[in-house]
């Protein structure tokens, strides 16, 4: 299995509906000095994990920013974003990760407005 198929597993796994395109992919890993088309090496697990979170985590506020409609380029309608944030945090805790890295960091909210 290469990086490329490795990573584009790992945010399905987080996401089953999160289908990155390979540009997104590929310029992702090449950001953490991996090789695409390398076979994937098992002591690169955790910057796999990190760089499948930032993916689907952009692909979460992506979703977000698109004015309340999640069906063009985004999550689709049926995606339940709480649920993807549930997962992502799993992740993250399996991996000792720091949520705020992912913009996931626990937040008291007192204006609604200034919620995204």
């Amino acid at each position: 299995m290469t990086n490329y198929e490795t990573l584009r597993s790992r945010c399905k796994l987080i996401c089953n509906t999160c289908y990155a395109d390979r540009d997104v992919l590929e310029s992702e890993l090449l950001r953490h000095m991996l090789v695409p088309n390398m076979t994937y090496d098992l002591n690169w697990d955790r910057t796999m994990m990190i760089c499948a979170l930032n993916i689907v985590g952009g692909w979460v506020e992506t979703s977000r920013s698109e004015g309340g409609s999640r069906s063009h380029g985004g999550i689709s309608v049926g995606t339940d974003i709480a649920a993807v944030e549930r997962n992502m945090l799993r992740w993250i805790r399996r991996y000792d990760l720091d949520p705020s890295a992912f913009g996931l960091e626990p937040s008291e909210i007192d204006n609604a407005s200034n919620r995204w």
